[in-house]
């Protein structure tokens, strides 16, 4: 039998006015938004410093202490977070050190990328937490993230580390050597596909680089992807340079590669005329001419979700000859626009609610990948939507009983679920899922670690405390919703992990708001989100707080994995700045 953490309502009543801010014996009734400060605002606002620089106020000799229980695998169950991780810095540093040291166990060679520093779309587990097998082919989306991470270690981001290495310096050093290997199967890829024009499909891979496909068939949204994470890339190694010297023949290698992209993406991927984005582009030849009539289109990328980063690379980065013409971009984002939605969510019992949303797809978290990229919390109006949508999958889990969050996700048998989000706020909401696949999954809070970092973290905690969701790769897919013996999903995937340690370190938009300003389309983006959001001026709901973490007993004949086992003891780390860099 497996003890979760005692419930906030509990705690809530015990220390109403610590708690929440506010008067009053009910927590429920009368809380009100706090101002603690999330990961969003801390990089908005410089509290979260995008990198250490002279300019910032954590200084070189600075000393930075904080605890952490990183000596196993199954740390959570060694330490009573949930009394600390909504308000506590130093909890919430240690807890996100320790995250990503064991998360980055599954980012190696041999387990989650290839010797050649690609990507492998996940692993599968045996019953004792060891990996069985694993999936020798990734996607774009997947290199995405890892690119990302290397993106904020270089640029030190303050706990980006810890995903790497021990230390700042060496974790600099391992991501240098992986960013070579990459740019290096890129350029490889570039001979295997010259129409491809530095896009990737889904594709296997091995030890050496790309493997071999059949058919070019390239996805525009997750290659929006991609696209801003090789600019990222590029941005942090402007300053990296100081301190490394390879790092100017790794920018020259990347921006190469990203001028190949933002010359060749108006001919994969849109209309010459009405400025539809299509969904796929399929390369008949791999080695004709780039031109309209070597490329097999289909399908229509208008979503307001994460598929609006390739309408946003075609937006602003494109330039020239290349770029769209004017009648494409109105007709591009004319059309992703028919689908914002505002819709509204209500507590079945009428209690909590209205609160507006901007409808999902299904509204699982994995649809908010573009708040991990580019700078969209720059504008004020999308943090209060965002604010929103996550009151929203908190009370939806609440009221449903559901021990933690829902969105898509591997389920007990060996395929993807698409179907798990929240009904009431969807347009695409699909019941037939069956118990096996009924799951939830740790990075259905990263949306709310970005938006509230101490509510996202106490969220996610939860999750990891469930039975086997910690294993020696760190956090494992995803749990049956069932408090009764719940299995877990056998398998470790890019998209249900890294997503979560990319937005724990407050995702790349600060690298791109650097970028956007250096290359003068700061002010345009700001324009384009401005106008893309302005049916969600008014909001609903804003004065609701984020529903209870869940608790509860668990009862479970195996609890943890055998190799993945509680320790005895926490251990006590004192890091201070000076041995990281």
């Amino acid at each position: 039998m497996v003890f979760l953490q005692p419930t906030l309502v509990a705690w809530c009543v015990l220390v109403p006015s610590v708690a929440w801010g506010v008067e009053g014996d009910s927590c429920l009734s009368s809380r009100v938004e706090t101002h603690r400060d999330s990961v969003l605002l801390q990089t908005k606002h410089g509290i979260l410093h995008s990198r250490l620089d002279a300019n910032a106020t954590r200084q070189p000799d600075a000393q930075v202490d904080f605890t952490t229980a990183i000596s196993n695998c199954r740390f959570v169950p060694n330490h009573n977070w949930a009394d600390e991780l909504l308000h506590n810095t130093v909890a919430q540093d240690a807890y996100v050190a320790a995250v990503l040291k064991w998360d980055g166990k599954f980012a190696v060679p041999g387990v989650g990328i290839t010797e050649s520093g690609l990507t492998k779309d996940h692993i599968n587990l045996d019953d004792t937490g060891n990996m069985a097998s694993s999936g020798w082919y990734t996607a774009p989306s997947k290199e995405s993230l890892h690119m990302s991470m290397l993106a904020l270690v270089l640029d030190q981001t303050p706990l980006a580390y810890h995903w790497l290495s021990d230390t700042q310096h060496s974790a600099e050093v391992e991501a240098l050597r992986r960013l070579a290997l990459i740019i290096g199967a890129y350029e490889d890829w570039r001979l295997q596909c010259p129409a491809c024009g530095g896009f990737i499909p889904w594709i296997p891979v091995t030890d050496s680089g790309f493997g071999s496909v059949q058919k070019f068939k390239l996805p525009a949204l997750d290659n929006g992807q991609l696209a801003w994470a090789m600019i990222a890339i590029v941005e942090a190694l402007q300053t990296a340079r100081e301190r490394h010297p390879e790092a100017d023949t790794l920018i020259e290698r990347f921006q190469t590669h990203i001028d190949i992209m933002k010359e060749s993406v108006v001919t994969i991927f849109m209309h010459e005329e009405r400025g539809r984005v299509f969904s796929m582009s399929k390369a008949k030849n791999p080695h004709g001419p780039m031109m309209k009539g070597n490329y097999k289109q289909k399908g229509h990328l208008a979503d307001p979700f994460e598929g609006e980063l390739m309408l946003m690379f075609i937006d602003l980065v494109t330039d020239g000859s290349t770029a769209p013409k004017a009648n494409q971009r109105r007709g591009m984002w004319r059309k992703a626009n028919k689908a914002n939605l505002v819709g509204q969510w209500t507590s079945p019992d009428q209690q909590i609610g209205p609160i507006t949303v901007q409808k999902g797809w299904r509204f699982s978290s994995h649809e908010a990948w573009k708040y991990l990229v580019l700078p969209y919390f720059e504008d004020e109006t999308v943090v209060r939507l965002t604010r929103n949508h996550e009151r929203v999958r908190t009370w939806d889990a609440h009221v449903n009983q559901i021990p933690g969050m829902k969105a898509s996700c591997y389920g007990l048998n060996a395929w993807y679920v698409d179907r798990l989000g929240v009904r009431a706020a969807s347009m695409g909401y699909d019941d037939n899922v069956r118990d096996t696949d009924n799951m939830v999954t740790p990075y259905g809070t990263f949306p709310l670690i970005m938006a509230d970092r101490g509510e996202g973290l106490s969220w996610h905690q939860a999750m990891l405390a469930r039975p086997k969701m910690q294993c020696q790769y760190g956090s494992t897919e995803a749990s049956q919703i069932s408090n009764a013996n719940p299995q877990v999903a056998l398998k470790v995937t890019w998209d249900t992990k890294v997503t979560t340690d990319v937005a724990l370190v407050g995702g790349t938009g600060s690298l791109l708001k650097r970028y956007l300003e250096r290359v003068g389309k700061y002010s345009r983006f700001l324009q384009r989100i401005g106008s893309n959001h302005q049916r969600f001026q008014t909001l609903e709901g804003e004065h609701v707080q984020y529903a209870p973490v869940p608790s509860g007993t668990v009862d479970s004949d195996e609890p943890d994995f055998t190799t993945c086992t509680r320790g005895d003891h926490d251990v006590t780390t004192v890091i201070t700045d000076s041995e990281t860099r």
